[in-house]
């Protein structure tokens, strides 16, 4: 989970949350990781993946954060931060579920009170 800066609600405008979509994505095609869910909230992020080719965590998530500030940026014609620093992660252990922890990320925009079902949400991926 990765937060905004001061926890502005800058994803509450879709495109610049599709920016975030595209750079998890790009993380995918470049085999740095596996997402298995995720949830661009408008204030922050949960992102569940696993890692790949002996990839760090941190270089994972700073590249994400970086590249993402870059282009929301860009279109925002902004030089503001986008993401407060860190982020908090959580290793799944073996009495957790995947799926659990899965379904729990997709259902934030429905605890939240965004929408009534996560289908209804476009920021959201769920690999099953």
């Amino acid at each position: 989970t990765t937060a905004c800066q001061h926890r502005q609600p800058i994803f509450s405008d879709q495109k610049l949350g599709k920016i975030v979509a595209d750079e998890i994505n790009r993380s995918d095609k470049l085999s740095m990781t596996s997402t298995i869910a995720w949830v661009v909230m408008p204030d922050h992020l949960h992102w569940l993946f696993q890692l790949q080719q002996r990839q760090s965590l941190s270089a994972v998530v700073r590249r994400v954060k970086g590249r993402s500030s870059y282009r929301i940026n860009r279109v925002r014609r902004s030089s503001e931060s986008v993401w407060q620093p860190g982020f908090h992660d959580h290793a799944i252990r073996k009495e957790e579920s995947l799926q659990n922890v899965g379904n729990y990320i997709i259902q934030n925009p429905v605890r939240a009170g965004l929408v009534e079902n996560p289908e209804d949400y476009p920021l959201l991926y769920l690999l099953w």
